[in-house]
């Protein structure tokens, strides 16, 4: 894990990390536990969650984008999730 950390934290990341961070923690707070998290952990769940939203709003484009739309609309993301949720069991709760 030494190498694969050290190789992906020179990648740009799209949020903020102290604006990641701070939505972490307040996910983390509402659940009543004082819960201390280390910072390569922060990153590597950053890193998952852009990896994550970068495919679903990539796919979600191609859905609009076959539609004949440049814009892509919650209807969109909404079908994809709908598609993807044998794989994507996460987003249950979203629908």
């Amino acid at each position: 894990m030494g190498k694969d950390y050290i190789r992906s934290s020179s990648i740009q990341k799209c949020i903020p990390p102290l604006s990641f961070a701070k939505i972490v923690k307040n996910i983390m707070m509402s659940r009543g536990v004082q819960y201390r998290i280390q910072q390569q952990a922060l990153d590597v769940l950053q890193e998952a969650t852009e990896q994550i939203l970068i495919e679903i709003f990539g796919d979600s484009y191609l859905i609009s984008s076959h539609v004949g739309r440049v814009t892509t609309f919650d209807s969109d993301m909404r079908l994809w999730l709908r598609i993807a949720r044998p794989k994507w069991a996460v987003f249950d709760k979203v629908m």
